[in-house]
């Protein structure tokens, strides 16, 4: 089982980013880019313990609110955009920086 170190909203030069961090490597993850309200959903596949929080209300600027939801085969990690952005990409951005850690760009609204 893996655990969820961290996993907060940035803005930096303009982005905004979703950095997450695990305890030990993860090899595979899927996300979503989705309306109505805008939103970005990361899932980490396999068994997760999540020790961090389940729901923050976001800084305004890039996130209206950041969601953790545990399933029997992942954990989804959800962002409602706040539209703070004023630099970036249309669609997310997703790179594996390190084998426990993910930057998430996320779009520019």
């Amino acid at each position: 089982m893996n655990s969820l170190v961290s996993a907060r909203v940035e803005k930096v030069q303009g982005r905004c980013l979703l950095r997450v961090t695990t305890a030990k490597p993860f090899m595979r993850f899927k996300w979503m880019q989705l309306d109505g309200p805008p939103r970005v959903a990361l899932d980490l596949v396999g068994s997760w313990d999540v020790n961090a929080m389940t729901r923050d209300r976001g800084d305004g600027l890039c996130a209206r609110e950041l969601r953790l939801g545990r399933h029997p085969d992942r954990v989804r990690l959800v962002v409602e955009l706040a539209g703070g952005s004023t630099v970036g990409p249309r669609t997310a951005v997703v790179e594996k920086l390190s084998p426990t850690e993910l930057l998430v760009t996320l779009p520019h609204r």
